[in-house]
């Protein structure tokens, strides 16, 4: 027996235009993934264009995964690498909830850090030898959500690209309009500039505490497009502009600075692959960049991403349930 669908008349009920989204939500979709996720801060130098950038050591992640109707999960295990072994270590913890509706997206986060390696060092030390300089005190904690509204919810969808449980049957796009709130904190007990490098930064860039509220409006488009009935590519760029409320205070400075500030924050969300009926597979990327001012002369960037692998399989459980009875 074929596949069964939604008609019409069900798809403008439930706001979705069947020429151009197939529901595939009632099929239960087991899938295997590889995760890849960084959260990168760079110390900018304003005066002298340069910047210390800090990664933290964290390893892919494989493991399987599914969704059927309204409910997903995705359990991985980390794999460590021997090159992985010589950037220190990192204590994290990181959770993130993505809810992509018809018409609104949510994404939910609580992220900490703790333990991060210089990832830039040869940029200024050629000869470098060894393992990157490690600041093992240094600490970040990101609390926060992003929310937004997808105009052309009627032919364009998210779920398609970044869930698989609907399919995009040809080509659409729509604008977007979001907002964000978030506050960030990063701490350190030992320099952030290492004595090597202190010739090619000022000492401004040696922070010791920062704290900062963050909120703004996040204008974007998106647009998937479709080629040959399965193959898609989907990319999504959104440009906000906001507040940042922050303390600063440098290794040299006796009290914390306060100041208000006008602040930039950018989302990028990326996937391709082969999306049909049933067989399902490929590559979805979420990068999502702040700017944290410090003190004059001084920049903080945050860069959080998300890069993941997958393929999988849908069949109905119904059906299922009929052949094992």
């Amino acid at each position: 027996m074929g596949q069964s669908y939604a008609g019409p008349k069900d798809d403008v009920l439930r706001g979705r235009d069947s020429a151009y989204i197939a529901d595939l939500s009632h099929l239960f979709s087991p899938r295997v993934i590889a995760v890849s996720k960084t959260h990168r801060i760079s110390f900018r130098d304003v005066e002298g264009d340069r910047s210390l950038r800090y990664a933290p050591n964290t390893s892919v992640g494989v493991g399987v995964g599914f969704h059927y109707k309204w409910l997903g999960l995705n359990v991985t295990l980390p794999v460590t690498s021997s090159e992985a072994e010589e950037n220190g270590h990192t204590d994290h913890f990181a959770l993130v909830a993505n809810s992509y509706g018809r018409k609104i997206g949510v994404d939910i986060y609580a992220q900490y850090y703790r333990g991060f390696f210089l990832n830039n060092v040869r940029a200024f030390e050629e000869n470098w030898q060894g393992p990157p300089p490690l600041n093992s005190s240094m600490g970040t904690i990101t609390l926060g959500g992003d929310f937004y509204y997808v105009f052309n919810h009627k032919r364009f969808s998210y779920r398609a690209a970044f869930l698989q449980n609907e399919r995009q049957k040809k080509s659409a796009g729509s604008f977007i309009l979001g907002g964000y709130v978030n506050m960030f904190s990063l701490g350190t007990d030992k320099p952030v500039l290492p004595p090597p490098l202190e010739a090619y930064f000022s000492q401004k860039v040696d922070v010791e505490k920062v704290a900062t509220l963050n909120f703004g409006v996040q204008p974007g488009y998106a647009h998937s497009f479709v080629i040959r009935d399965h193959f898609f590519l989907t990319a999504s760029l959104q440009f906000g502009l906001g507040v940042q409320l922050g303390q600063y205070k440098g290794r040299t400075d006796e009290e914390f600075t306060d100041y208000r500030v006008l602040t930039t924050k950018g989302t990028l969300r990326a996937a391709m692959g082969y999306n049909s009926d049933r067989f399902y597979t490929g590559l979805t990327m979420f990068s999502d960049m702040q700017v944290l001012h410090g003190t004059e002369g001084v920049s903080i960037e945050r860069n959080t991403g998300i890069i993941k692998l997958f393929a999988g399989y849908r069949f109905s459980l119904a059906r299922w349930k009929r052949k094992k009875s």
